[in-house]
């Protein structure tokens, strides 16, 4: 939660709204947040223990946030993780292969031997990470509620 300024600092203006739309997040074109609002939403992330969240560090400063998460839902199986690197600045440059590299090795290390993540079928960048990283898809392309096109991967 130390990083929580810096996580809604990413998240602020029209780069930050395309961030947001392109984790799948419906919002509103004039959609703020701030430092309290993050910290509340981490810790809400770190009180479920079906739930993990990790900042992402690079040089010693935070540029990225991974997630796990234990819950199957409708739409995608567990372990599914998701990440994004939320600094523009340190996007392409492969941090957020590295930073799944170690998700991956680290749900491995506690004995999941399928892992699965999705993307949005327009979020180009996050795919060629999950396909860099050895995942394949898994199933069709599908609409969600909101009518978000998704693809699931997976890794075993």
């Amino acid at each position: 939660t130390a990083y929580a300024a810096d996580i809604s600092s990413w998240l602020q203006g029209k780069e930050g709204i395309e961030t947001l739309r392109l984790l799948g997040n419906i919002i509103p074109d004039d959609f703020t947040t701030d430092g309290a609002t993050e910290r509340k939403r981490i810790e809400e992330i770190t009180a479920d223990k079906n739930k993990q969240a990790w900042i992402i560090l690079f040089e010693d400063e935070p540029v990225g946030v991974a997630e796990v998460d234990l819950n199957k839902t409708a739409e995608i199986n567990a372990p599914h993780i998701s990440f994004f690197i939320g600094d523009k600045n340190n996007r392409g440059n492969g941090i957020g292969f590295a930073a799944l590299i170690l998700l991956v090795n680290e749900l491995q290390i506690r004995g999941y031997r399928t892992i699965y993540g999705r993307t949005l079928t327009k979020n180009i960048a996050s795919q060629k990470v999950m396909q860099k990283s050895g995942f394949i898809t898994d199933g069709l392309v599908y609409a969600d509620t909101d009518g978000l096109i998704w693809q699931n991967y997976k890794l075993k």
